[in-house]
């Protein structure tokens, strides 16, 4: 890296530790004294307590990060400008472009960054307050209820199977009281009862299995007992517990408003719900595709964001920096609010899925562009 650019990051890291600070400081002290009396309520420790803040935390990073980009970035440039800083580096023969380099990096890493976090950290639901207050008051063999879902229903319609499970644990993969139908082709079915079931290296092992088979030979709608076992794995069971996961997540969402505004819901998660469903209706079908390509095109705010900043807060001249500043913090809120009425849009099936989340990025980070590249 060279000396110039490890001065520009140097400059760059300080005003984004305290804008991220800031953010995360003013959110959670106004957040917790507005839950104060909630959480006295429901008695909890001060482990739990941070705990739950713990868990909020993706869904609050995901805005926070680009908006402190965004300021920090402003509040560089401004401060390089006012100095000259960047007339006498390109006056040596740097473009600006070159100059950009290493913003550009800080916009790429923290796009990885909120990828990962979309993904890997917000993709687990948290606990709500109420969850933790019935768990602080619960006994200590009842600990994993949060984890149960309660009677479960789910047809596998690639594979013609249909599950009815009267509990499920998502953490542990456990079941109680599975009832399995599989039709294999028009003629034969198979119905399968068991006491209780876990997923185990990639096989679904159930105890005291019942199998029951149609007979296409007898002449009533009887079924003939094939299967009696205490224990068995049967491989021709094709659901994943990512899959039961999905559909607890993302079946009650379609039906309701909430599919463009949730946070908790992963690229995998939907991938998952659509090999589920391969024959949804036009309007579902467009809710997922646009939450798809929303999360796909999230991430690149950080980069679109250093894009804008780039023209407005490091433009040359004596013009007054404030009025650069509040242009593109403008514009960026104008980026904000396009992008969440494309995925309205796109979520009520009036603009193509993959338009609606990355126009957004298109129209503003091409614009953007272009103004770098006119930068005197």
């Amino acid at each position: 890296m060279r000396l110039l650019d490890r001065y520009f990051l140097k400059e760059l890291i300080v005003p984004l530790f305290y804008c991220l600070s800031g953010f995360l400081i003013f959110w959670l002290t106004f957040d917790l004294f507005g839950e104060l009396g909630d959480l006295q309520k429901a008695n909890l420790s001060a482990g739990e307590i941070a705990r739950l803040y713990l868990q909020k935390m993706p869904e609050l990073l995901v805005v926070v990060i680009p908006v402190a980009l965004l300021l920090a970035m402003l509040y560089t440039l401004t401060n390089h400008s006012r100095h000259n800083e960047l007339i006498a580096a390109r006056a040596a023969g740097v473009g600006m472009w070159r100059l950009a380099v290493v913003y550009l990096a800080v916009g790429s890493v923290f796009s990885i960054l909120l990828l990962f976090v979309n993904e890997v950290w917000a993709a687990h639901r948290p606990l709500t307050l109420e969850q933790l207050g019935q768990r602080n008051s619960a006994d200590s063999g009842q600990t994993d209820h949060e984890n149960w879902t309660g009677p479960t229903h789910i047809e596998d319609r690639g594979a013609d199977q249909s599950w009815d499970i009267e509990d499920y644990n998502l953490r542990t993969t456990e079941m109680v009281r599975p009832r399995i139908t599989w039709t294999i082709n028009e003629s034969v079915t198979v119905k399968m009862v068991a006491k209780s079931g876990v997923h185990t290296n990639g096989v679904w092992t159930f105890t005291d299995l019942t199998a029951f088979r149609s007979d296409p030979t007898r002449t009533d709608s009887g079924m003939l007992q094939v299967t009696n076992s205490p224990i068995l794995g049967v491989r021709e069971l094709t659901l994943t517990p990512q899959q039961i996961q999905s559909e607890r997540r993302i079946g009650p969402l379609l039906d309701s408003v909430k599919l463009a505004k949730e946070a908790q819901v992963s690229l995998r998660e939907i991938s998952d719900y659509l090999l589920l469903h391969p024959d949804l209706s036009p309007e579902k079908q467009a809710k997922l595709d646009t939450q798809y390509h929303g999360r796909l095109a999230w991430p690149l705010t950080c980069l679109v964001v250093v894009l804008i900043a780039i023209p407005f807060g490091g433009g040359s001249g004596r013009r007054n920096a404030y009025v650069g500043i509040a242009s593109s913090i403008v514009i960026c809120f104008a980026y904000f609010i396009l992008m969440r009425v494309g995925l309205a849009l796109g979520t009520g099936g009036r603009l193509t899925p993959w338009l609606a989340a990355w126009l957004p990025n298109l129209l503003f980070g091409g614009g953007a562009s272009v103004l770098i590249a006119r930068m005197r």
